[in-house]
């Protein structure tokens, strides 16, 4: 047992996390980017526009679990969206808005939404536009048309273009109107996520194929270098944008393409 644990501990993997610990800014670094990738994993329950719990005449609703588990989705005659914002009678309801609603009725009905109540897609912005009464049906604000000053400023604000960080989008909004915290939270993700697929993909592949071509030599490691030296001065740009307009790839096949256009035969090379 003891001479086993000598050779675990003086192991060349062992060396090398010991090396790598002995790093601080990269050790550190790879600790704080895997608490960001984990929080990210957690961002359709920390940052998302759809409720965790919506509460209904005496019935109680998960919008979110719903959206994310199940393909069903609710009528939002359920929560009386119809009356409350001109909306479609079906249709997914505005659940921050709902959520002011019930505030401002307090019969018992309540909307929790997440930490961070904005989706990566939506234009948040136009909620917060003051709104005016259209007298003359033009869809715009004219001078003579009443409006709602929510700040008494004597000017119909509306928000656009992109706003800068505040205390209720903390890093402010882009030029389409969306939160570009919640879209730098769920890109954040995408590309790590993306990252790690062809990461592993690379080497798996790479290391079957580059093993083969080792193991047998001779006509099979000639025609398999060569076949790789003339996949690898193809053009890989060009062919990924032509596969991805038959295949319509998602993030998994995408990473798959990647990996066979360019990772996995450079490793197998190797």
């Amino acid at each position: 047992m003891k001479m086993t644990f000598n050779i675990t501990k003086n192991s060349i993997l062992a060396k090398r996390i010991r090396k790598f610990k002995s790093l601080k800014r990269a050790y550190f670094s790879l600790i704080i980017l895997v608490s960001l990738y984990f929080i990210s994993l957690l961002g359709p329950l920390l940052v998302n526009n759809k409720a965790l719990l919506v509460k209904y005449e005496n019935k109680y609703y998960s919008p979110l679990y719903t959206d994310l588990f199940t393909n069903n989705y609710y009528d939002a005659k359920f929560f009386g969206q119809d009356s409350i914002m001109g909306q479609k009678k079906y249709g997914e309801p505005h659940y921050r808005l709902l959520k002011k609603k019930f505030e401002v009725e307090n019969n018992g009905d309540f909307v929790i939404m997440p930490l961070y109540p904005y989706s990566p897609y939506e234009d948040v912005l136009s909620e917060l536009d003051e709104q005016y009464i259209d007298l003359n049906g033009n869809n715009k604000w004219d001078p003579s048309e009443p409006f709602n000053d929510e700040n008494n400023d004597g000017i119909l604000n509306v928000y656009r273009p992109a706003t800068f960080p505040d205390s209720i989008h903390i890093m402010g909004t882009d030029n389409q109107g969306r939160d570009v915290l919640a879209r730098l939270i769920y890109g954040f993700r995408i590309s790590i996520t993306f990252a790690l697929i062809v990461t592993v993909l690379s080497y798996t592949i790479g290391i079957l194929m580059g093993g083969i071509l080792g193991f047998y030599g001779g006509k099979v490691d000639i025609i398999g270098m060569r076949f790789i030296e003339i996949y690898a001065s193809m053009p890989f740009l060009f062919i990924l944008m032509i596969l991805g307009n038959f295949l319509k790839p998602n993030i998994f096949i995408l990473a798959f393409m990647y990996i066979i256009l360019t990772d996995g035969l450079e490793y197998a090379g190797i």
